[in-house]
């Protein structure tokens, strides 16, 4: 870069020779090309962009070192607090809940043995029998008539085997003839019997004392054998059968208490009478029946009912359904803190509900349960276990 400065005088200096004896000229310009020191501005952009292309370039082949754990300020995370509580476990009775409905003891329907016109109806629909009591009376007259017939033909028979003895002892007869007037004298013994039998046939009576849920006859119709009479249903006990899987069966015992609950309100509490020793084929459930008393006979028979089944003893803990947590594997399970005062995860099985909590089982006999902040911590951390009161004051 060349600078060139051009001066102008404006005045003559002193001792400067006069304008009359001096010619007139133009000034010269100066010129300052061959100064050492013009070039310095070029030479400092120069040295300024160097020295910022090697100072960027510094962090591309000399990267900033990493602090190391040594050389950085270490900082520890805080521990996190929870709520225990001391648990100990106990034994309780597990139960099986199943749904069943009520049968009765005995049930039968009279059937009638014989033909005849309908004499008498000695009970109504609903009333309450012993057993013996007459249910209904056919007409009697056939029937004594060959009673009366029948008995006639063996005071007969019987004075001709009289006869044919005596005869045989003298010598007058034969042991042909006694031995005719014998079988003779066995069948009117066996027409009295029929017609004993079926005179007896005539009056229907209950086989067992019950109630008479359906009576199907009246006076003076005409009834053919095998017509329905009427049905007998016995409440007193009332059996209430259920279906159990197979993994239960094992646990179930005969005489063991039963609670049953009704659908019409009741309750009853009852044993086991008889535990089926062959599976449905369809359902693999085995036939359990439940007796119970009924005197008074206010549970019909044939409604719902809901059955609990002691199935054996565990040891269990009793705890809060909030306390629940999943594992990673989906698992259910507790979070408890061991003597380290590490977060342990242990997976548990429900073994009994109530309304106020749960019973599990898998538990140590003795541990100390996360009552509180277990959804913050995993198994494995170090934590502050503090006492649910504690906690409570502090939040306050």
């Amino acid at each position: 870069m060349n600078v060139r400065l051009t001066l102008q005088a404006k005045g003559r200096p002193s001792g400067a020779p006069s304008s009359k004896n001096v010619v007139s000229r133009r000034p010269e310009p100066l010129i300052f090309d061959n100064d050492s020191g013009a070039s310095w501005p070029h030479r400092l952009a120069g040295i300024v962009c160097l020295i910022l292309t090697l100072w960027m370039a510094s962090g591309i082949f000399f990267p900033a070192a990493v602090p190391t754990p040594h050389s950085a300020v270490l900082q520890v995370p805080s521990r996190m607090t929870v709520a225990v509580q001391v648990s100990v476990a106990e034994t309780v009775t597990r139960f099986f809940k199943g749904d069943g409905h009520t049968t009765p003891d005995r049930e039968t329907v009279i059937l009638a043995e014989m033909a005849g016109h309908v004499a008498r109806v000695n009970v109504k629909k609903g009333q309450m029998v012993t057993q013996g009591d007459p249910i209904t009376v056919l007409d009697q007259t056939q029937r004594i008539a060959d009673l009366n017939r029948a008995q006639e033909d063996l005071a007969r028979t019987v004075r001709d085997f009289e006869t044919a003895k005596a005869l045989l002892e003298r010598g007058a007869a034969t042991s042909t003839r006694l031995a005719q007037a014998r079988a003779a004298l066995a069948a009117s013994r066996a027409a009295i019997a029929t017609a004993q039998q079926g005179l007896a046939q005539t009056e229907l009576v209950a086989p067992f004392g019950g109630r008479v849920e359906a009576l199907s006859v009246n006076p003076g119709i005409y009834i053919q054998e095998g017509d329905e009479i009427a049905r007998i249903v016995d409440n007193t006990p009332l059996t209430v059968s259920m279906r159990v899987p197979q993994q239960t069966r094992a646990g179930l015992r005969s005489g063991a208490q039963v609670s049953v609950q009704f659908n019409t309100g009741e309750s009853r509490v009852g044993q086991i009478t008889f535990l089926g020793n062959s599976a449905d084929l369809a359902t693999r459930t085995f036939l359990v029946e439940i007796s119970f008393p009924n005197a008074d006979g206010q549970i019909p028979a044939g409604i719902s009912a809901r059955m609990e089944v002691p199935i054996g003893d565990v040891i269990a803990h009793f705890v809060s359904p909030a306390i629940l947590s999943l594992g990673d594997a989906g698992v259910l399970g507790i979070k408890t803190v061991d003597a380290e005062n590490r977060v342990v995860f242990t997976p548990v099985e429900i073994a009994l509900t109530q309304s106020d909590g749960i019973w599990v089982t898998g538990l140590p006999e003795r541990v100390r349960l996360i009552t509180v902040g277990q959804g913050f911590v995993r198994a494995g951390e170090t934590v502050i276990p503090a006492n649910q009161h504690v906690l409570t004051e502090v939040a306050q």
